[in-house]
């Protein structure tokens, strides 16, 4: 799964860290994973300072090291395909996963226009 890292300092006060976990677990229990089969990480951040590790790259080459053949990317943090999605998960992250020996990557796809999120969004709005 990948999510765009809040910064370290504030991370334990940030209530969109616990929203990432519980969902990143809800996904991969949907889904039928166990945890041995789960990794977070964190995708590109601006500024100085701290970030929650580790970032995508890292764990491509962890996974790629551990012999992982095959990985699915969840952009966990993103609803539509927007530059980070598309060039941090599918160009970048898929060119390490590659370089590292790993055979298959998949990303899933993310909501964008489908309808049902749409007249999700327009049902939030409207209450």
């Amino acid at each position: 799964l990948a999510a765009r890292s809040p910064p370290a300092a504030t991370a334990k006060k940030d209530p969109s860290l616990a929203q990432l976990e519980s969902t990143a677990q809800a996904v991969m229990k949907g889904l039928e994973f166990t945890e041995a089969n789960t990794a977070v990480g964190f995708t590109t951040h601006g500024g100085t300072g701290k970030w929650l590790a580790p970032t995508i790259d890292e764990l491509g080459v962890q996974l790629a090291r551990e012999g992982r053949k095959t990985v699915v990317i969840v952009p966990l943090s993103a609803v539509v395909d927007d530059a980070e999605t598309l060039y941090d998960l599918d160009v970048r992250l898929a060119a390490t996963l590659s370089e590292n020996g790993v055979k298959q990557i998949r990303r899933a796809a993310t909501l964008n226009a489908d309808p049902v999120f749409i007249a999700a969004l327009a049902g939030l709005v409207r209450r």
